[in-house]
């Protein structure tokens, strides 16, 4: 069962992983810009797909492996700038630089990445035979 839930979190870090990423695609080729306003709306399924992942991985840390630190703030959607700035207008009205801030909301990605993938791999090698 250990085991099992040691996927179920990797399976949850992908989907989290997954979904920052398809946010961030969409905004950079304007997947949901509307062309009247220059606003960038997103797509809901895969927000609350990403907020559930977040909430699912807490839960599992939580439950089964309390001796991993996961603070889910660290994650939260304000850590991808471009996003707010996409939803709120700031790209619209060119308050901030799109390449700047789509390059801080990768990087975040890959640190969530290689932070969240460890805190698996840890677990699966103190759990192998």
């Amino acid at each position: 069962m250990y085991v099992e839930k040691i996927e179920e979190l990797y399976l949850a870090v992908v989907e989290y992983l997954e979904t920052c990423d398809a946010l961030i695609t969409d905004i950079q080729k304007s997947t949901y810009r509307e062309h009247e306003t220059g606003y960038h709306r997103y797509n809901e399924a895969t927000y609350y797909k990403r907020e559930a992942s977040i909430s699912k991985i807490e839960m599992l840390c939580g439950l089964y492996f309390p001796e991993v630190e996961f603070e889910p703030k660290e994650y939260c959607i304000s850590k991808m700038p471009a996003f707010w700035a996409a939803t709120s207008g700031q790209f619209a009205r060119k308050e901030v630089s799109g390449e700047e801030v789509v390059k801080k909301s990768r990087d975040h990605i890959d640190k969530a990445s290689l932070k969240l993938k460890a805190i698996c791999r840890d677990l699966m090698n103190s759990n192998m035979l």
